[in-house]
């Protein structure tokens, strides 16, 4: 009989050896079963080795041939081994698991009927005792580490390698596949991690004292880590709901960092970092665990170094760390008593009007910039005037920038103004407080703050004087550029110029033809703007840009009478939208939306053609529908009046169509 995995069979009366290896099938789907993948498929558990191995096409066939228990190379059932997290032997089909493949094709040979039922119990009796040695302690250390050897795979010099291993008290590895998935199906880490999952447990409440234990904990997670030539190693324990989870990092000796957790810079040192993640709610944990885990590598290459770099940064502006960041910050200035220790209420609290007010612009959300405004006023209050004068300008400038916002909710004009005037009593008390050549960038912030919040008065009309706040917005921009430095504040420079842009196109295009140089200018401006704005590395400001760069595009293409150009704007609009898209971010689709339901009305204007009224219709009911879900009122009187110029044009014909205010 051949043995597991190595099958003979009768040629013409000669035998041969069959070359390669086979897997069961069934061992396969319990595997697949129970591996961290979202879709318990052949084609997810391929598209996985694709993203471990950095392949351009996922191995369809070859996962298919395999689970068809066809003959394969043992490193191929590595790959898929590795892929589902479990020891490649775990997977082998042996000869048992199929008698009748002995002899493939020949039927089975005829047994004595009244040995059948005796040889039944006798193999139960035995698979029950193979399955109690299995199980055994020392047994199933000896097969995962056997396991572990048998599989080559190791982090590609391009990635950093995380290992998680199983943890004691979660039998069903509950918490490992949890961490496995946060790491894998996190947009800002994924690009640049390999994960591995273990089967080893490092279990601290064995025998001897605590700090021996720990020790050879380490040095068996640091010759996985070699192995794998990763850099971290995630361990720990489950106990009461909670996985308590430890770091090993590739550190030579005990590894120390400092790091942001729960809203505050801390030095975390290796050997004492315990982070609770409760397996119910763990996306605040997760959080701090992701810093802390990045931090306390120390890739050998520089293009790892590199990477650790870009992946902090990366993970450092993303949603879900910004999200679990609030949430931290919440919950630590409640345990702040301000009276006592007023310094440190008050970063937090600044801290939280930012980060508040970050996801407000991403969700467009009047209760993010609501309390985003409350823990401004936090911080107003607790560092006053007299006593910390910077302190102070900062958090009435941060304020100011959300009050800006918070205008665009007011349930009409004179709501938006008093807003508005809220935000200019800030900025002024707060700027005149800064002095250019001692905080240049302060002062800097304060201009661009300015600049914005005339912009919008101007659109208002404020105190009848529209032209003036126009000017004083670019103004305010131009002397902000005069301390950015493009290449070494790249991304505030370039809102800056966009600021610029926007305040010069709505000047000109209330000015008319005698406004065309304000547009052209505009247009100039937004498109520096995109030069520093690369769309890889700050999606949203590229957006943004690239949106107003189709405004003034379209302006000019209304004064001009030139449907080429207002098609070219179309095209324009539409690319922003391969950022703002309606299912990630609603409001900023239906900006978008708006311009373009004006944009056809114009073409047909110009035109005549009958299906851009048709068109125009649809984007604006489109952008309407979403801006009465998010109750952006200036945003959406604007549409409703857009969509009855529309159906005016309809009625009137292209010849006494007007689709602007």
């Amino acid at each position: 009989m051949g043995r597991a995995g190595e099958d003979s069979e009768e040629n013409n009366g000669r035998e041969t050896k069959r070359r390669g290896v086979r897997a069961s099938r069934t061992r396969l789907e319990h595997a697949l079963a129970n591996s961290d993948l979202e879709k318990k498929t052949q084609i997810a558990l391929a598209n996985r080795i694709a993203d471990l191995e950095e392949l351009e096409q996922a191995p369809r066939d070859l996962v298919s041939r395999i689970f068809r228990e066809q003959r394969v190379d043992a490193r191929s059932i590595e790959r898929v081994a590795g892929a589902l997290g479990v020891p490649a032997e775990t997977l082998y089909k042996a000869v048992d698991d199929d008698p009748a493949s002995a002899a493939d094709g020949d039927p089975p040979r005829p047994r004595p009927r009244r040995l059948l039922v005796p040889a039944v119990l006798g193999l139960l009796a035995v698979a029950a005792g193979v399955l109690i040695f299995r199980e055994l302690p020392v047994v199933a250390e000896a097969r995962c580490s056997l396991g572990e050897w048998l599989q080559t795979s190791a982090t590609p010099e391009d990635r950093l390698g995380v290992v998680i291993a199983g943890f004691p008290g979660d039998r069903d590895d509950v918490a490992s596949a949890l961490l496995s998935r946060s790491l894998r199906s996190d947009p800002a880490l994924a690009p640049y991690l390999s994960v591995f999952r273990s089967c080893r447990r490092f279990d601290p409440d064995g025998v001897g004292a605590i700090e021996e234990r720990e020790k050879a904990i380490r040095a068996r997670a640091r010759r996985i880590l070699q192995r794998r030539d990763a850099e971290a190693l995630l361990w720990g324990s489950v106990r009461d709901g909670k996985a308590r989870v430890r770091i090993v990092s590739n550190r030579s000796g005990l590894a120390s960092a400092t790091v942001g957790v729960s809203g505050k810079p801390i030095r975390v040192e290796e050997a004492r970092v315990e982070v609770p993640v409760p397996l119910d709610r763990p996306e605040a944990a997760l959080a701090d665990l992701k810093a802390m885990m990045l931090a306390l590598m120390a890739p050998d290459s520089e293009r790892r170094r590199q990477l650790q770099a870009e992946a902090s940064r990366s993970f450092a502006i993303s949603l879900d760390w910004i999200r679990a960041s609030v949430v931290s910050l919440r919950n630590l200035r409640r345990r702040i008593d301000p009276s006592l220790d007023p310094r440190r209420f008050a970063m937090v609290a600044n801290q939280l009007c930012y980060e508040e007010r970050l996801l407000g612009d991403v969700d467009d959300d009047v209760a993010r910039y609501r309390a985003a405004e409350r823990a401004c006023t936090d911080a107003v209050e607790a560092r006053p005037k007299a006593l910390f004068p910077l302190d102070w300008a900062v958090a009435r400038i941060n304020r100011a920038s959300v009050r800006i916002r918070l205008h665009r909710f007011a349930p009409d004009r004179a709501g938006a103004l008093e807003r508005l005037a809220a935000a200019r009593e800030d900025l002024e008390a707060g700027g005149g407080l800064l002095d250019r050549h001692l905080t240049p960038q302060l002062w800097a912030l304060s201009r661009r703050n300015l600049a914005v919040l005339f912009e919008r008065l101007g659109e208002l009309g404020a105190e009848g004087r529209p032209g003036h706040f126009f000017e004083r917005s670019v103004d305010a921009s131009a002397a902000a550029l005069e301390v950015l430095n493009a290449d070494f504040q790249p991304v505030d420079w370039a809102i800056t110029q966009q600021n610029y842009c926007l305040a010069l196109y709505q000047h000109g295009i209330r000015l008319g033809r005698a406004g065309r140089d304000r547009v052209l200018e505009a247009r100039g401006r937004c498109a520096l703007a995109l030069e520093k704005l690369p769309r890889s590395g700050a999606p949203l400001s590229w957006a943004m840009v690239q949106n107003n760069l189709a405004v003034t595009e379209a302006i000019l293409g209304d004064l001009e009478q030139s449907v080429d150009r207002l098609r070219a704007a179309r095209s324009a609009f539409t690319a922003a939208q391969t950022v703002y898209s309606r299912d990630r971010l609603p409001a900023k689709w239906a900006e978008v939306e708006i311009n373009l339901a004006e944009l056809a009305c114009n073409i047909h204007r110009l035109g005549g053609d009958e299906r851009e009224l048709d068109i125009a219709t649809e984007h604006g009911e489109g952008a309407l529908e979403v801006l009465n879900d998010r109750g952006i009122e200036r945003y959406r009187r604007y549409t409703r009046a857009l969509l009855g110029r529309i159906a005016a044009c309809r009625a009137a014909g292209p010849g006494n169509c007007r689709c602007s205010p």
